[in-house]
Order: structure tokens, then C-alpha cells, then sequence
């Protein structure tokens, strides 16, 4: 009867209580524009998109509402600025209406309207920066309306277009495909033209699409089905690689190109494979978007990358150089001339490692500005951190890597990493101890969160525990020595981080 009430009394009476203090920091964290989707697109635009975003917010025919130009000024003023408070909504709501009581389906309709206009500048600029697109929507609209008296000149200007384009990527043929149509389509049922058409055209271009897309997304199966069990099914593949090896598609560059990453995953031992598919990228990667010749690039990579893991270690110089081809062409810059924080990683990685620095610092140098300004700072302060750490400027590596927060969870480790080395290279035993156990929490908690399955973080915490031991090991204790290369070998087999610099040390100390 006692349990009874108890229970009673806490749904009736404590609860609701306790409701309010629960949901709080849920209340709080909802008010925060940093949680909304127009917030977080935002930050994906640099200044100059910022600036053209405007123009284009505050063009009457395709916004009429000046409160969403406003709105915008105000989020990316906070954006550009220092300030290290969050934004509120309430904020915004203020300065946005001189209202003090905060509406909230008023202001997220506001944030919807925004956004709205975003993706309609998305898909503007998008049509605008490509010619052969915008060529095929406005012949198809020409065609549509049955303007004739464009007919001509648009006839004239596409095929001229198209006579120019470089581009030899499975999307230029399918853009060709689409203006090649509409032109047969304008031809045969508005101008009725004897001579012959240009149905073989279509044909070549639709041809050249398929197969290209299909070597391509058949490729990206079998390289994703090397790190997880899942395999795919997809018809017609084994028909479709017997006709390109038996006709003439492999002149076709981005066909021949697909083929050969193809062929480098399924036939990994072929050594000629992976120098075809070079061959072809050196002569043909500047003819695709930079995103496309960049994931091909990959390719080339990870071909090198399972090469090394399988102890074929001269394959690092030949990673180096398809990193360094990337460079030397800017393929590894984006469409809007920006660099990924995660590749300036890998670049600098394999110079550091190949004790390249002066070359390491020059790509730091000359990609510092192509960074988004959001990872700027930490990704060239890692980067630094782990130069410096190769070159033994250890009170430098401290200066760019202790406390630096990383959103990137597999940066923040190698930096934890690469410091609790530098404190041990330094002699800094009090300081190695103390961070040796925080990152003993950190582990646990990024584990909890399940943001670090336990295999990794085992990995991290051998590390961690032969670190220790090795502070404890005075040089030429030969028993002390030989037990500690012992357990080295042993957690090798296991799975161990930094296990090439803890054997260093274990031989710096005979």
C-alpha cells in the first residue's frame, strides 16, 4: 500500500516537478540557432558565395519579402564575427522585428522562406556554371514554346558548344545526350529537314553514359565490398565488361578509365592495371570535374594503400606520387577552390612519413587559405603539429596541438596521440602522466557515446599502457627491455597505434 502511494505521489506531484528541470537544457539547446538547418547550410558558403547569395536575395524576382534579406544579414554578420556566445533565436527575433515577445512559428517560417531561397541560388548558380546544361534547358524551352524564330541561332550556338567541351565525364555525355535529343526532337518535328539526323549521335552519347556509369558504380561496389560484408548485385555487369573489352568503347576516356579501377580492385595482383589506370588519369584527369577526378585519383590511392598494408611498403613512394600529382594539378581543390581539411591530412601524412618536410610545409603553405574557414585553424595546426613532431621541434608540436579541440574524432586522437609522444620526448613525465590519464577518460567517453567502437579504442589504450611502461624502464636494463619488446610484439598482433615510434624508444633505451 506504502509502494502504491509512493508511486502515486511521484507521477501526481513530483514529476511534473521535475519535468521543467529535465527538459531545460533540451529548451535551451532548441532556442540555439546553431540547431537549425538554415544555420548549419549557411556555414557551408565562403565569402564570396555569401556576397552572391545576397545579390541574389535581394533581386525582387526572386525574392520579394525583405525581412528574409534581413534575416540573412543578421546570421551571417554573427557568422563572420568573433563572438564566442551562441546566437539565439529570441536574438534574432528582437532585432528582426523590435518585438520583445518571441514568436516561434512566425520565425521559423522566416528560416523556411530563407532557406527556400537558398536552394533556389543552389540550383541557379548550378545551371549557370554549367554550360552544356543550361544550352540543353534553354533549346528544350525553345522547343517547348515553339519559339521559331530561335530555332537557328540555338541550333548553331549547341553544336557549337559542343564542338568546345572537354569534358569526357559520364555527366558530359549525358548532358550531350539531352541537347542531341532535344535537336532531334526541334529538327524532326518543327523544321523537317531531309538530310540525315542525328539519331546516331544520341545513340553514342546515351552509350558512352551507360557503360561509364555502370564501370563506375560496379567499381565503387567491390572497393566498398573490402570493408564491409554486404555485396551487391548488378545485372548485366559481367555482359556489359565483355562488350567494352570487345569493341571500341575503351577509346572512350571515362569508359577505359572505369574500366581499369575496375579491374585494379578485382585483379589486384595485375600490376599493369594500376599503371594503365595512372597512365590514362595523367594524360586524361583534367578533363573531368575536379570532384570526379578526385575521387578517381582515389582509386590510384587506396590501390597503393591496400598495396602497403599487405607489406609491400615501396608502394608509399608511389602513393606519394599520386598525391603529388593531385597537387601539382589542384585536383584536390574543389569546384569553388577549396581544399578538404581530411585530404590536406592524408597529403601531409605521406610526406611527413617519407620524411619529406620541406615539401610537407610548401602543401601547408599554399592550401592554409583553401581550407573552409570553420576547420582552418585546427586542421593547419595539426598538420604543423605533426611536421613539427617528424622534424623533433617538439616545444612547436606543444604550441599547435595541447588543448586543440577537433570535431574530426580520428584527428583529436592522432593529436592526443602525437602529444603524449612529444611529452615523453621531452622528458615531461608529471605532464605525460596527467595526460596519459585524460585521454583515458576521453576514450572511455567517446566509447560510451559509441562514437569509438572498442576495437579502436583497445588500440589506443595499448598505446597508452607500453608508454607508461616505458617511463619506468631505466636505459640498458636488459630484462626490462626485453620484456617490454615482448609485449610490443604481442599487442602488434592485437591491433596498436604508434607501434613503429614505441619500438624507437624501446631501442633508443639497449
Amino acid at each position: 500500500m506504502v509502494q502504491l502511494f509512493t508511486q502515486r505521489f511521484l507521477v501526481k506531484f513530483a514529476f511534473p516537478i521535475l519535468r521543467p528541470i529535465l527538459y531545460n537544457s533540451q529548451y535551451i539547446s532548441s532556442l540555439h540557432m546553431k540547431n537549425t538547418k538554415i544555420y548549419n547550410v549557411l556555414q557551408n558558403f565562403n565569402k564570396l558565395e555569401q556576397n552572391r547569395l545576397r545579390k541574389f536575395l535581394k533581386s525582387p524576382y526572386f525574392n520579394s519579402d525583405e525581412k528574409i534579406v534581413e534575416l540573412y544579414d543578421l546570421v551571417i554578420k554573427f557568422m563572420n564575427g568573433k563572438s564566442k556566445k551562441e546566437l539565439s533565436k529570441e536574438t534574432l527575433w528582437t532585432k528582426l522585428t523590435q518585438k520583445s515577445k518571441f514568436d516561434d512559428v512566425r520565425f521559423r517560417k522566416y528560416c523556411s522562406d530563407l532557406l527556400k531561397n537558398v536552394e533556389s541560388y543552389l540550383a541557379y548558380e548550378h545551371i549557370e556554371s554549367d554550360r552544356t546544361t543550361k544550352s540543353y534547358l534553354t533549346l528544350d524551352a525553345i522547343r517547348s514554346r515553339k519559339i521559331e524564330h530561335l530555332y537557328n541561332s540555338y541550333i548553331r550556338n549547341s553544336k557549337k558548344l559542343a564542338s568546345k567541351n572537354t569534358d569526357e565525364s559520364a555527366n558530359a555525355h549525358l548532358n550531350q545526350y539531352l541537347v542531341e535529343k532535344t535537336l532531334y526532337e526541334l529538327t524532326e518535328s518543327e523544321l523537317k529537314r531531309l538530310d540525315k539526323s542525328n539519331i546516331e549521335s544520341i545513340s553514342n552519347h546515351l552509350d558512352r553514359f551507360y557503360f561509364s556509369e555502370k564501370l563506375r558504380f560496379y567499381s565503387a561496389a567491390l572497393s566498398q565490398q573490402t570493408y564491409i560484408k554486404d555485396s551487391y548485385q548488378i545485372d548485366f555487369i559481367n555482359e556489359l565488361i565483355e562488350i567494352v573489352e570487345k569493341s571500341t568503347l575503351l577509346e572512350v576516356p571515362s569508359i577505359s578509365i572505369y574500366y581499369y579501377c575496375l579491374l585494379t580492385v578485382k585483379e589486384n595482383d595485375n600490376l599493369e592495371h594500376y599503371h594503365k589506370l595512372k597512365q590514362l588519369l595523367t594524360i586524361n584527369a583534367l578533363n573531368f570535374p575536379k570532384s570526379e577526378a578526385l575521387s578517381l585519383y582515389y582509386f590510384a590511392a587506396n590501390y597503393c594503400i591496400r598495396k602497403v598494408n599487405k607489406g609491400n611498403f615501396e608502394y608509399y613512394d608511389e602513393l606519394f606520387n599520386v598525391y603529388k600529382e593531385m597537387v601539382d594539378k589542384k585536383i584536390i581543390l574543389s569546384e569553388i577552390g577549396e581544399i578538404s581539411p581530411w585530404d590536406l591530412k592524408n597529403i601531409v601524412g605521406i610526406g611527413v612519413f617519407l620524411k619529406k618536410y620541406k615539401w610537407a610545409e610548401q602543401v601547408i603553405d599554399q592550401f592554409e587559405s583553401k581550407i573552409p574557414e570553420q576547420y582552418r585553424e585546427t586542421s593547419v595546426r595539426f598538420n604543423r603539429g605533426q611536421l613539427y613532431f617528424a622534424e623533433k621541434k617538439y616545444q612547436k608540436v606543444l604550441e599547435n596541438l595541447r588543448d586543440l579541440e577537433y570535431d574530426d574524432l580520428l584527428a583529436s586522437l592522432s593529436a592526443k596521440t602525437i602529444t603524449i609522444s612529444t611529452f615523453f620526448e621531452l622528458d615531461e613525465v608529471e605532464a605525460l602522466e596527467s595526460y596519459i590519464e585524460s585521454f583515458r577518460v576521453y576514450l572511455g567517453r567517446k566509447t560510451k557515446k559509441k562514437e569509438l567502437n572498442n576495437d579502436k579504442q583497445q588500440r589506443y589504450l595499448r598505446f597508452l599502457n607500453l608508454v607508461k611502461k616505458l617511463t619506468k624502464i631505466i636505459p640498458g636494463e636488459k630484462k626490462a627491455i626485453e620484456k617490454i619488446e615482448m609485449d610490443l610484439l604481442k599487442e602488434k598482433q592485437q591491433g596498436l597505434v604508434g607501434a613503429k615510434w614505441l619500438s624507437e624508444k624501446i631501442e633508443e633505451l639497449k
